[in-house]
């Protein structure tokens, strides 16, 4: 799966309609576990809009049939945090 590497929310572009229109930051694109992005974005949730957006975020992101591993996930967070 491709990922963008630094999925945090300031790299994402949010039109008026609120569908995402495009990234920024592409430095790190390439082919990772999907959990690799989940983590950013899971962490930068809580740097620019505070705590407790977490589930919110996650049930969203699985309302089409995807599932987040947690541990996987935590795994990720550990690895983004010790960067």
């Amino acid at each position: 799966m491709v990922c963008h590497g630094d999925a945090c929310n300031p790299n994402f572009l949010i039109g008026d309609d609120g569908e995402v229109s495009g990234f920024v930051d592409l430095g790190r694109t390439g082919v990772a576990d999907r959990h690799a992005d989940l983590a950013p974005a899971v962490l930068s949730l809580g740097w620019n809009f505070g705590d407790g957006w977490t589930d919110t975020f996650l049930t969203a992101y699985c309302a089409d049939g995807l599932t987040v591993d947690r541990d996987l996930l935590e795994l990720y967070i550990r690895l983004w945090n010790a960067e």
